[in-house]
């Protein structure tokens, strides 16, 4: 009796340590498996960041260009601002020179 509950304690532990293996593998391979979609995540992200860091260089270029092109027409703009008043005031000077004589 003693030896056949020593053989079923022996059989138990056998068949935990099994289960406890088939587990550690199951683990290790769900583990390896999220590693492997991590990289590849990883790799998709590192392809996208190659992609647009030489998009977003050329956009800022095109946005430096833009603002310059707008700094330059606001000063135009100013500028015509500027002349049309000056003629406004030469056109009312001789005006009044015209009327006065």
């Amino acid at each position: 009796s003693t030896m056949n509950l020593r053989a079923e304690m022996d059989r138990m532990a056998q068949n935990h340590a099994r289960e406890l293996e088939q587990l550690k593998k199951k683990v290790t391979e769900a583990f390896e498996a999220e590693i492997q979609s991590l990289k590849s995540a990883l790799r998709n992200r590192d392809n996208d960041v190659d992609a647009l860091v030489p998009e977003v260089s050329r956009l800022q270029q095109i946005n430096a260009k833009l603002e310059e092109a707008s700094q330059a027409q606001a000063r135009e703009y100013a500028n015509l601002g500027a002349k049309l008043e000056r003629l406004q005031a030469q056109y009312e000077r001789e005006n009044q020179s015209e009327s006065e004589a």
